[in-house]
């Protein structure tokens, strides 16, 4: 499957965004990936939509982005391919 995952640097964080995009983007709440160590834990994974929506989103709220890391992953390969995404 490949998605868009947001990462968070703490759960006040990710339950901010949470808050402030569901009304937005559809998105399910879900582990972060072991792979990512620079996580509280707590993602958003999107399974659609571009990431220029995501990072437009992020952008119109009054989230700190610098707390929250975009990855594009796809997880029908081994090992599963992510890649970082900049703002």
């Amino acid at each position: 499957m490949v998605y868009h995952l947001l990462a968070f640097d703490n759960t006040h964080t990710a339950i901010a965004a949470q808050n402030r995009l569901k009304a937005v983007l559809d998105f399910q709440i879900m582990p972060t990936l072991r792979e990512l160590t620079e996580s509280c834990g707590i993602s958003l994974r999107f399974l659609n939509g571009s990431s220029e929506a995501i990072k437009k989103a992020i952008a119109s709220s009054d989230m700190d982005k610098t707390m929250a890391h975009l990855y594009y992953i796809d997880d029908s390969v081994s090992p599963i391919h992510i890649l970082p995404l900049d703002w």
